[in-house]
């Protein structure tokens, strides 16, 4: 019987072991949720703010073929993301006395830089090689 109780013993001191590095790794655990849980609450922040940056109004987009278009005729005054519809497109904005405001290459990959977001004032000329979107924002 003393060896059979002495083997309970030595199993039950086996098993509290076992059950305090369960518990130990479980409080490791909790304490890493913690953490990813507070960089959620961070990077959700973050979001938030840079939602606000740039909310799209609530108009509907632009489709633009390729052409010249005038703001104030053929478009209205805004502020505007343009992006690509499509594989990619030269995308350029003259001021109305002529300077060059937007010069890039929408699109993504290996052709274009993405979309483009930019003022569009009275008697600017928009002109596009390829079909785009202009987007109002705020």
């Amino acid at each position: 019987m003393k060896k059979e109780e002495d083997k309970l013993i030595a199993k039950q001191q086996s098993v509290k072991k076992e059950a305090a590095a369960i518990d130990k790794k479980l409080e490791d655990k909790k304490s890493a949720l913690s953490a990813v849980d507070a960089d959620i609450a961070s990077r959700q922040d973050e979001l938030g703010r840079l939602e606000q940056v740039i909310k799209k109004k609530k108009e509907e987009p632009i489709s633009l073929y390729s052409g010249q278009y005038i703001v104030g005729r053929d478009i209205a005054e805004g502020r505007y993301q343009a992006t690509n519809i499509g594989d990619g497109s030269n995308f350029v904005v003259y001021s109305s006395s002529g300077d060059l405001k937007v010069n890039t290459i929408l699109g993504g990959g290996n052709v274009g830089y993405g979309d483009y977001i930019f003022f569009a004032v009275e008697g600017d000329l928009i002109e596009t090689s390829a079909q785009v979107k202009l987007i109002p924002v705020e």
